[in-house]
């Protein structure tokens, strides 16, 4: 039997207690294995009018992990309330799992709020698979905020392929945000493929320290495949690759573990660029 005044309660202090009642109050909903929550949180979902409350709401749902929930959910991806949308898109993840693809890949290239596309990001790589590579890589090459673009970067380093590695290519040499480039050069090194080498070795002369470092530790990471690529470069016409190449061979000769190694931002590197060149 259903205890009703109780469930009552609890959500109230869900959508308006203070964080310690809320927090208590979500936890007891979860474990009371009670089948009349849900339909009283989706009752509550449609009735609020704040949409912190809403959004608290969603969140219990999310905790609760039933897919019954799920139709609903989905129509409040089109609530009024950004902070709605965000709390369905990361509940869709975890209650849809990738029967979310469609939801999810809608509200990044669709929603007109950037911590909404920032959310459904991260949820694709909590979903994973390839579904989730082109949108990520549309959001990478085209999203005007640079943090959504960062979050696509990071997605495709952990559940992209070597298919993403031209929108990483792309952004790592082009993209206006230092964090997004890398963001890009750290992505490369982890899906480790060899035929991004030149690229990375260009953004060693990139003026951002942060940068050129991520894009060397990819270098690493790829591993001896590197060095006939960066050997060629030594000799290449273009004298800003052969520039970068330099760097790549001292990045890759010096251990970085011995502490009288020169360090590449020292000044060393650049007196043997001019005996080279």
């Amino acid at each position: 039997m259903s205890n009703m005044p109780l469930i009552e309660r609890l959500i109230d202090d869900v959508c308006e207690g203070d964080m310690t009642r809320r927090r208590r109050a979500m936890a007891t909903l979860v474990s009371m294995a009670d089948p009349a929550v849900l339909p009283e949180l989706l009752r509550r979902l449609e009735t609020q009018r704040k949409g912190a409350a809403r959004a608290a709401v969603v969140n219990v749902i999310a905790a609760l992990g039933d897919s019954a929930a799920v139709p609903i959910l989905m129509e409040h991806l089109e609530d009024h309330s950004r902070t709605v949308r965000r709390a369905v898109v990361r509940a869709l993840a975890q209650v849809a799992g990738s029967q979310s693809y469609s939801a999810l890949i809608g509200a990044l290239l669709g929603d007109s709020d950037s911590f909404v596309r920032w959310e459904a990001v991260k949820s694709l790589q909590t979903v994973g698979g390839a579904q989730a590579i082109p949108p990520l890589m549309e959001a990478l090459s085209a999203d005007l905020n640079p943090y959504v673009r960062y979050a696509a970067a990071q997605a495709l380093g952990q559940v992209g392929d070597i298919d993403a590695c031209s929108a990483l290519e792309d952004a790592l040499l082009g993209d206006s945000n230092e964090y997004v480039r890398y963001a890009s050069a750290k992505a490369l090194g982890q899906l480790g493929d060899v035929e991004s080498t030149e690229v990375l070795i260009r953004a060693l002369n990139e003026s951002n320290y942060h940068v050129w470092h991520a894009a060397g530790e990819a270098l690493w990471q790829i591993g001896e495949e590197v060095m006939p690529i960066v050997v060629k470069a030594l000799i290449s016409p273009d004298k800003a690759l052969r520039r970068a190449a330099l760097k790549a061979v001292l990045w890759l000769s010096v251990d970085a573990d011995e502490a009288d190694a020169p360090r590449l931002d020292d000044g060393i590197w650049i007196e043997t660029w001019g005996w080279w060149n």
